[in-house]
């Protein structure tokens, strides 16, 4: 997963009220001590919100290296 990557979340719960639609992965932390996960943030722009979530939760369905422009 990288910045720019399109993704769908795969996780439990995001939002109560709704589907949060396809997301942009802005920022990628994958060091660090005690880090198990790689940690991506998200805009998630159908409920306009950001937000941290790990690896296991974000599903890549465009990723920015395979678009062309």
């Amino acid at each position: 997963m990288k910045v720019g990557d399109m993704v769908k979340y795969a996780g439990d719960n995001i939002c109560d009220c709704c589907n949060p639609g396809p997301g942009t992965v802005v920022q990628v932390l994958s060091g660090g001590a005690g880090r198990k996960n790689v940690s991506a943030e998200v805009v998630w722009s159908n409920i306009n919100m950001k937000k941290w979530h790990v690896e296991p939760d974000l599903e890549v369905i465009l990723s920015e290296e395979n678009s062309s422009s």
